[in-house]
Protein backbone atom coordinates (compact mmCIF):
# COMPACT_ATOMS: atom_id res chain seq x y z
CA UNK A 1 0.00 0.00 0.00
CA UNK A 2 2.77 2.31 0.92
CA UNK A 3 4.31 1.88 -2.25
CA UNK A 4 1.27 2.41 -4.64
CA UNK A 5 0.55 5.85 -2.40
CA UNK A 6 4.21 6.99 -3.39
CA UNK A 7 4.55 6.29 -6.84
CA UNK A 8 0.29 6.82 -7.63
CA UNK A 9 -0.52 9.26 -4.74
CA UNK A 10 -2.45 11.39 -6.24
CA UNK A 11 -4.37 9.03 -7.89
CA UNK A 12 -5.39 6.77 -4.81
CA UNK A 13 -6.25 9.84 -3.41
CA UNK A 14 -8.65 10.86 -5.81
CA UNK A 15 -9.93 7.07 -5.79
CA UNK A 16 -9.98 7.29 -1.78
CA UNK A 17 -12.00 10.47 -2.14
CA UNK A 18 -14.25 8.82 -5.04
CA UNK A 19 -14.48 5.94 -2.14
CA UNK A 20 -16.02 8.06 0.45
CA UNK A 21 -18.63 9.32 -1.82
CA UNK A 22 -19.75 5.85 -2.64
CA UNK A 23 -18.91 4.59 0.90
CA UNK A 24 -21.84 7.51 1.79
CA UNK A 25 -24.17 7.01 -0.52
CA UNK A 26 -24.42 3.01 -0.27
CA UNK A 27 -24.91 4.12 3.98
CA UNK A 28 -27.92 6.10 3.02
CA UNK A 29 -30.26 3.40 2.11
CA UNK A 30 -28.59 1.69 6.07
CA UNK A 31 -29.06 4.44 7.62
CA UNK A 32 -25.68 4.80 8.17
CA UNK A 33 -24.50 8.32 9.07
CA UNK A 34 -20.56 9.73 8.60
CA UNK A 35 -20.90 11.64 11.98
CA UNK A 36 -22.19 9.00 14.13
CA UNK A 37 -19.68 6.22 12.33
CA UNK A 38 -16.42 7.85 10.94
CA UNK A 39 -14.19 4.83 11.33
CA UNK A 40 -16.69 2.50 8.65
CA UNK A 41 -16.55 5.15 6.26
CA UNK A 42 -12.91 5.78 6.75
CA UNK A 43 -12.26 2.43 6.30
CA UNK A 44 -14.73 1.69 3.03
CA UNK A 45 -13.48 4.72 1.58
CA UNK A 46 -9.22 3.72 2.43
CA UNK A 47 -10.77 -0.08 0.72
CA UNK A 48 -12.14 1.34 -2.08
CA UNK A 49 -9.77 3.89 -2.91
CA UNK A 50 -6.78 0.89 -3.27
CA UNK A 51 -9.04 -1.28 -5.25
CA UNK A 52 -9.84 1.39 -7.71
CA UNK A 53 -6.29 2.44 -7.98
CA UNK A 54 -5.15 -1.38 -8.04
CA UNK A 55 -7.58 -1.51 -11.24
CA UNK A 56 -6.55 1.70 -12.77
CA UNK A 57 -2.85 0.81 -12.27
CA UNK A 58 -3.31 -2.23 -13.69
CA UNK A 59 -5.51 -0.90 -16.85
CA UNK A 60 -2.57 1.81 -17.19
CA UNK A 61 0.08 -0.43 -17.57
CA UNK A 62 -1.69 -2.88 -20.37
CA UNK A 63 -1.73 0.22 -22.13
CA UNK A 64 1.11 1.51 -22.01
CA UNK A 65 2.39 -1.81 -23.20
CA UNK A 66 0.19 -1.51 -26.35
CA UNK A 67 1.77 1.86 -27.34
CA UNK A 68 4.56 0.31 -26.66
CA UNK A 69 4.05 -2.30 -29.05
CA UNK A 70 2.88 -0.03 -32.03
CA UNK A 71 6.25 2.02 -31.39
CA UNK A 72 8.42 -1.30 -31.62
CA UNK A 73 6.61 -1.89 -34.51
CA UNK A 74 6.99 1.28 -36.23
CA UNK A 75 11.30 1.09 -34.88
CA UNK A 76 11.22 -2.36 -36.74
CA UNK A 77 9.65 -0.68 -40.05
CA UNK A 78 11.84 2.17 -40.45
CA UNK A 79 15.27 0.14 -39.72
CA UNK A 80 14.37 -2.70 -42.33
CA UNK A 81 13.97 0.34 -44.56
CA UNK A 82 18.05 1.33 -44.07
CA UNK A 83 16.72 4.84 -41.87
CA UNK A 84 19.36 4.80 -38.86
CA UNK A 85 18.21 4.21 -35.18
CA UNK A 86 18.82 8.23 -34.21
CA UNK A 87 16.99 8.98 -37.38
CA UNK A 88 13.92 6.28 -36.46
CA UNK A 89 13.56 7.48 -32.78
CA UNK A 90 13.97 11.16 -34.38
CA UNK A 91 11.10 10.69 -36.53
CA UNK A 92 8.77 8.42 -34.75
CA UNK A 93 6.72 10.96 -33.26
CA UNK A 94 4.20 12.17 -35.98
CA UNK A 95 3.46 9.05 -37.00
CA UNK A 96 2.43 7.49 -33.96
CA UNK A 97 1.15 10.82 -32.86
CA UNK A 98 -1.47 9.89 -35.51
CA UNK A 99 -1.97 6.54 -34.47
CA UNK A 100 -2.46 6.59 -31.09
CA UNK A 101 -3.29 9.87 -30.58
CA UNK A 102 -1.67 13.49 -29.11
CA UNK A 103 -1.50 13.18 -25.56
CA UNK A 104 -0.44 9.58 -24.81
CA UNK A 105 2.79 8.76 -22.83
CA UNK A 106 4.52 7.71 -25.51
CA UNK A 107 4.19 10.40 -27.32
CA UNK A 108 5.62 12.68 -25.00
CA UNK A 109 8.44 10.72 -23.86
CA UNK A 110 9.37 10.81 -27.62
CA UNK A 111 8.58 14.03 -27.91
CA UNK A 112 11.21 14.60 -24.90
CA UNK A 113 13.52 12.25 -26.32
CA UNK A 114 13.62 14.23 -29.76
CA UNK A 115 14.15 17.29 -28.16
CA UNK A 116 16.94 15.34 -26.20
CA UNK A 117 18.49 14.02 -29.72
CA UNK A 118 18.37 17.65 -30.82
CA UNK A 119 20.15 18.65 -27.73
CA UNK A 120 23.03 16.07 -29.09
CA UNK A 121 22.81 13.81 -25.63
CA UNK A 122 24.64 10.64 -25.90
CA UNK A 123 22.22 7.86 -27.61
CA UNK A 124 22.55 6.27 -24.13
CA UNK A 125 21.18 8.97 -22.11
CA UNK A 126 18.54 9.11 -24.28
CA UNK A 127 17.53 5.96 -24.27
CA UNK A 128 17.63 5.79 -20.21
CA UNK A 129 15.68 8.88 -19.77
CA UNK A 130 12.87 7.74 -22.63
CA UNK A 131 12.59 3.90 -20.31
CA UNK A 132 12.72 6.45 -17.34
CA UNK A 133 9.51 8.54 -18.79
CA UNK A 134 7.48 5.35 -20.26
CA UNK A 135 7.84 3.66 -16.42
CA UNK A 136 7.37 0.58 -18.23
CA UNK A 137 10.11 -2.41 -16.93
CA UNK A 138 9.75 -4.38 -20.86
CA UNK A 139 11.03 -0.80 -22.29
CA UNK A 140 13.61 0.07 -19.52
CA UNK A 141 15.05 -3.80 -20.59
CA UNK A 142 15.13 -3.37 -23.82
CA UNK A 143 16.34 0.18 -24.23
CA UNK A 144 19.19 -0.95 -21.90
CA UNK A 145 19.91 -3.86 -23.78
CA UNK A 146 19.37 -1.27 -26.98
CA UNK A 147 21.96 1.19 -26.12
CA UNK A 148 24.57 -1.51 -25.48
CA UNK A 149 23.72 -3.11 -28.66
CA UNK A 150 24.33 -0.04 -30.16
CA UNK A 151 27.33 0.79 -28.71
CA UNK A 152 28.50 -2.95 -29.55
CA UNK A 153 27.86 -2.42 -33.25
CA UNK A 154 25.17 -4.94 -33.00
CA UNK A 155 22.28 -5.91 -35.29
CA UNK A 156 19.51 -3.71 -33.91
CA UNK A 157 17.20 -4.59 -36.58
CA UNK A 158 17.02 -8.33 -35.30
CA UNK A 159 17.24 -7.51 -31.58
CA UNK A 160 14.21 -5.40 -32.64
CA UNK A 161 12.08 -7.71 -34.66
CA UNK A 162 12.38 -10.15 -32.61
CA UNK A 163 11.49 -7.80 -29.18
CA UNK A 164 8.47 -6.83 -30.93
CA UNK A 165 7.40 -10.29 -31.76
CA UNK A 166 7.96 -11.39 -28.18
CA UNK A 167 6.25 -8.58 -26.93
CA UNK A 168 3.30 -9.16 -29.04
CA UNK A 169 3.26 -13.18 -28.16
CA UNK A 170 3.76 -12.45 -24.80
CA UNK A 171 0.37 -9.70 -24.99
CA UNK A 172 -1.73 -12.54 -26.99
CA UNK A 173 -0.73 -15.46 -24.29
CA UNK A 174 -1.89 -12.72 -21.44
CA UNK A 175 -5.12 -12.04 -23.20
CA UNK A 176 -5.57 -15.42 -24.06
CA UNK A 177 -5.26 -16.67 -20.25
CA UNK A 178 -8.11 -13.78 -19.39
CA UNK A 179 -10.39 -15.03 -21.46
CA UNK A 180 -10.15 -18.71 -20.46
CA UNK A 181 -10.41 -17.21 -16.77
CA UNK A 182 -13.45 -15.51 -17.74
CA UNK A 183 -14.62 -18.49 -19.11
CA UNK A 184 -14.70 -20.33 -15.96
CA UNK A 185 -15.81 -17.82 -13.71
Amino acid sequence: MKEIFLTHGSVYLRFSILGLILAILLGIPYDLNIIREPVYFIFAALLLGLGFSCLWQSSNQESKKKHYLHFLSYLSGRLSMGVSLERALYESVEPLAKELGQHQLLIRALRSLRSNLNAQMALDDVLQLFSEKMNLPVCTEDMRLLSLMARAGGKIEDFINQRQRSLATQMSIQADVATEYKGKS
